[in-house]
């Protein structure tokens, strides 16, 4: 209602504006079938043509004009009187010629009714009627913002020719929430905005619960036809409307409040239920049993009954019933959670509920309970002496476990103490046969046969070249190396592939040799030279390997 008062206090939108000639002003507030509305100054209507002076409305005949930008009509069902409001044609002083006027059908919703549709006012007359709006009686559902149309009307007059206006027609639907089609559970949609209350034709089945458990149930408020409404109880567009019909204030109107019992059936005690409101007329009712059995859910408004769903309570796993209603632990089993009082010990339900996994233990050794109930388990007397006897043999077997443990624990230390001897001796034997053989043959190249080559020169390319020589054995490699000078030459590659690819290296290889020979007076034909580029294979891994494993022995030759 502050969105319509608003409305009606702010210049008209461009769509909804009487026409393109001026600022035609409309007005009725009403409600029902009345306009309670008090008299306001008129309002010229600029710029319609010769003797046309304004148009007004009027809501019931002798009631004072009203001048605002629009027909305002309330609708809140469950009355047989409709909402209306009349449209006058006001002259200049009396009318010099007839004026004939026409409603465009076409331009009229469903919500609303538009009688007479075309007509004549008379020459002579200071006021002319011309229709009434009234409201439909079925059909139109409550939403939050009011229904809004524009009714065309066509005014042909010989003395001013013809014009034509569009009338802004407003509907506000606040109906009362009806005790006969609310409901429980969700209303039925028919349209986006329509939601029908249907009732389902065979009773629904129980909602079944568990003892002390919340559960929440929907409900929906529902008007005289059915129609799921927009508001919370009590009304505010409700008591607006009544404050419009009877012109005072209205301090309430309607219904007034829901209302949640759970009753039990046996005993017919009843517990009042926790209730929010939603949304678009729909509520929750948080909703528990305290016993165990049959129950009537009531929804009650302002006291008459709505309607009624069953539910059935039972008790949660592994609780069990008790003649009382009540939940407990069977035979053998007792609560978790006991406190003292002077009948004896009783559940902590509250705990039980907090924790749905651990509400019942099984009685501790030498323990009984025959049947089921919240008591503690009580002693045993015969388990005494074979308890005592158990225990006895539990500790035997307990020692003679740990002995036969430690036992075990010698051997396993025994067998991992042999194997790392084991380990030892061969890691020896390995070692003295790498120093002994050659996993791989000594290869070494002439130094006059390096020459010859003019580069650095790969194993492979040297194998084929044959300027290599080769010792298989450790023996023939010491003979070899008695007989004949050998250079090793370690140097840093220069690229990842080749080892002097810009021949840097090789040069002064030659160099260093020469100068060997010079210094140590040794024949350079006779110099012999070990080159991991031209000693090792390079295209074959497995090869490689080997050769690179026999380096320690090829420098002890």
């Amino acid at each position: 209602f502050e969105r319509v008062l608003a409305w009606l206090a702010s210049p008209l939108p461009e769509s909804l504006r009487l026409s393109s000639l001026g600022k035609a002003m409309l007005l009725a507030l009403s409600s029902l079938a009345t306009v309670s509305s008090q008299a306001a100054p008129p309002i010229p209507f600029e710029g319609l043509p010769g003797e046309f002076q304004r148009v007004v409305t009027q809501g019931r005949p002798g009631a004072a004009h009203t001048a605002v930008p629009g027909v305002v009509l309330t609708h809140t069902k469950g009355n047989s009187t409709l909402d209306s409001s009349t449209l006058l044609l006001d002259f200049e002083g009396s009318s010099s010629k007839p004026t004939r006027w026409e409603v465009d059908e076409a331009s009229v919703p469903a919500w609303i009714s538009v009688f007479p549709t075309s007509g004549v006012v008379p020459m002579g007359v200071d006021e002319g009627p011309l229709f009434t709006v009234g409201t439909s009686s079925m059909g139109v559902a409550e939403r939050t913002e009011p229904y809004a149309a524009a009714v065309n009307v066509t005014l042909v007059s010989d003395a001013v020719g013809m014009t034509t206006i569009a009338v802004p027609i407003l509907l506000i639907v606040a109906p009362a929430t009806t005790v006969q089609h609310s409901m429980w559970g969700e209303a039925r949609r028919r349209t986006d905005s329509i939601y029908d209350c249907v009732r389902p034709t065979s009773p629904p089945p129980p909602i079944e619960l568990a003892v002390g458990a919340e559960h929440d149930v929907f409900f929906t408020a529902c008007d005289s036809e059915g129609m799921r409404v927009s508001h919370m109880i009590p009304s505010e567009g409700l008591r607006v409307a009544n404050e419009l019909r009877h012109g005072g204030l209205v301090a309430q109107a309607g219904p007034q409040a829901f209302t949640v019992l759970v009753r039990d059936s046996a005993s017919g005690a009843h517990d009042d239920m926790a209730v929010v409101y939603a949304s678009d007329g729909r509520y929750k009712a948080t909703v528990l049993a305290p016993l165990v059995g049959a129950h009537a859910l009531l929804l009650l408004l302002d006291g008459a009954l709505v309607d009624t769903r069953t539910i059935i309570a039972r008790c949660p796993a592994p609780l069990v019933p008790l003649p009382s209603r009540g939940c407990g632990c069977g035979a053998h089993l007792e609560p978790t959670f006991l406190a003292d009082d002077a009948s004896g010990f009783e559940v902590d339900f509250e705990a039980l509920r907090r924790l749905p996994a651990a509400e019942c233990q099984p009685c501790r050794f030498a323990y009984h309970k025959p049947s089921a109930g919240n008591g503690r388990c009580v002693p045993q007397q015969w388990p005494a002496i074979a308890g005592t006897s158990v225990c006895a043999l539990v500790v035997i077997v307990v020692l003679m476990t740990f002995v036969r443990c430690v036992y075990l624990r010698r051997l396993l230390r025994l067998a991992e103490v042999e194997r790392e001897s084991a380990e030892k001796d061969r890691r020896i034997r390995q070692a003295v046969t790498g120093v002994t053989t050659l996993e791989f043959p000594l290869a070494v190249m002439p130094l006059s046969k390096l020459r010859e080559q003019g580069r650095l020169v790969s194993y492979e390319e040297a194998r084929d070249a044959g300027a290599l020589r080769f010792c298989d054995t450790v023996e023939s490699a010491v003979a070899f190396a008695a007989g004949l000078p050998v250079m090793f030459v370690s140097h840093q590659w220069l690229s990842r592939h080749h080892p002097d690819p810009k021949a840097q290296h090789y040069p002064a290889i030659l160099e260093a040799a020469e100068a060997l020979c010079a210094r140590q007076g040794l024949d350079p034909e006779s110099l012999h030279i070990w080159l991991d580029y031209h000693s090792i294979p390079q295209e074959n891994t497995t090869t490689k390997r080997l050769a690179i494993g026999s380096i320690a022995p090829y420098a002890a030759c």
